[in-house]
């Protein structure tokens, strides 16, 4: 049965445009998908998985290559809470809801598994103008970016 992601409606709400939830179409996720996955072992993380469309599309390349529980190979987190109403298929492919906390990707512990390290990143994550972070955003940006030896200009978004 092939798995169709939640594209969103064609109307969005003026606090999906301030998470800035604009979904991928499902066709572009899954060729990114198929591309970065490359092993029945791949685990997989999308940094802002929304209405879930690399989410699936990671599903189907785990189980096209032949992954006994696909579901529990793949992460994902989400500032917007109502994004985890449709994680019915990873969890019921072995996932569970831990993998998908609802929290500011900034937040995440990147020093503690799962958070540590991945095999391929998938995703769209949000565009949000700097102007539009908050100060406690903006640092959590910084202080992450630098952690790797980066910098940011102060009007990167």
């Amino acid at each position: 049965m092939p798995i169709v992601p939640n594209t969103g409606s064609m109307v969005i709400s003026a606090v999906k445009a301030e998470l800035a939830a604009y979904y991928t179409p499902p066709a572009i996720a899954t060729v990114l998908t198929d591309w970065a996955v490359t092993s029945t072992e791949c685990s997989v993380f999308d940094p802002s998985f929304g209405g879930c469309a690399f989410i699936y599309g990671a599903l189907a390349s785990l189980q096209r290559l032949g992954a006994s529980r696909p579901g529990q190979q793949i992460y994902g987190v989400d500032i917007d809470g109502d994004a985890q109403q449709h994680l019915k298929p990873v969890l019921d492919a072995g996932g569970s809801l831990s993998q998908f906390p609802v929290a500011d990707f900034f937040s995440l512990p990147r020093n503690r598994p799962p958070w540590t390290e991945f095999d391929a990143i998938v995703g769209n994550p949000p565009y949000i103008r700097h102007h539009s972070l908050s100060h406690q955003q903006r640092d959590a940006a910084v202080k992450a970016v630098e952690s790797i030896g980066a910098k940011l200009s102060g009007r990167s978004s």
